[in-house]
């Protein structure tokens, strides 16, 4: 009887992970999708930052622009990203922090 317990425990996680698998999945997916929506400099910026795990300075150098510049092309492609996101925001957190919800998020 302790073994019936321990397999449907074991069922129930399975389906745990499965159902967390596929919040991910389509995070990804959504996140993925908006940033091919992007200005090309702002999905370049974002790719190699994002992604890349690009510095400032390498950012600078990649793109052959100031500091300055780099730092507004982030800026403005994160804004978009948030405003192609905002309807999506509840799964994105829950890629993120599993326990983070819409109102987690500052005012």
């Amino acid at each position: 009887m302790n073994h019936a317990v321990k397999n449907y425990g074991s069922v129930s996680d399975g389906r745990e992970d499965a159902a967390a698998q596929f919040v991910r999945t389509e995070a990804i997916a959504r996140v993925r999708a908006a940033v091919d929506e992007l200005p090309p400099q702002q999905r370049t910026v974002i790719l190699l930052r994002c992604y890349e795990g690009f510095a400032d300075c390498d950012l600078c150098e990649a793109m052959d622009l100031s500091l300055e510049a780099v730092k507004s092309v982030l800026f403005r492609a994160r804004q978009n990203l948030e405003l192609a996101l905002q309807d999506d925001i509840e799964l994105v957190l829950v890629f993120i922090d599993p326990g983070r919800t819409r109102k987690d998020l500052p005012a």
